[in-house]
């Protein structure tokens, strides 16, 4: 097998990484480009690869920089280089820029955030491979994740989706 490109992922600080995780995951591009990996795991450490600690979309979490819990990630790699997948936007509110290549999981500090594993619809056996557009992520928490809504399942989602026996 012809290796095209190799490249290391080092959490700052260069405490331990627990991949538990990488998906192919198709562009839909009959050419491949824009294919991308997607890498999951759990780390102490904090980064561009493994998502920063204290991030606008969850808990503020310090205590992750100083290797005091463990967070999942979730992390976004081109196929055709190992570069990042993705960029940084802009945010004008904080006037600092945001990560779009990878995300943090994190609950309360001093809470360990484990991710287990990733899955996706399979890939199709022949022909062009559709554009992959969901990907499923689990895993274990000591606390609360943030942004999952309450009452996801109430009883009219209950009566719409039947949980067989």
């Amino acid at each position: 097998m012809k290796q095209e490109w190799y490249q290391e992922y080092e959490p700052e600080g260069g405490v331990d990484v627990r991949p538990s995780g990488l998906l192919y995951a198709p562009s839909g591009d009959p050419t491949g480009k824009g294919d991308t990996l997607i890498m999951v795991g759990t780390t102490s450490g904090f980064g561009d690869a493994f998502g920063m600690a204290g991030a606008s979309d969850g808990y503020q979490s310090q205590d992750s920089s100083s290797g005091l819990d463990l967070d999942g990630f979730i992390m976004k790699i081109r196929t055709d280089s190992g570069e990042f997948s993705g960029h940084s936007k802009f945010d004008p509110l904080s006037s600092t820029f945001i990560n779009m290549h990878a995300h943090r999981i994190q609950s309360l500090p001093m809470k360990d955030d484990i991710v287990a594993g990733i899955c996706s619809k399979p890939l199709q056996l022949s022909g062009n491979q559709e554009k992959m557009r969901h990907i499923y992520v689990v895993g274990s928490t000591e606390s609360i994740l943030p942004g999952i809504a309450t009452g996801l399942r109430d009883n009219n989602f209950l009566s719409d989706h039947p949980v067989p026996n």
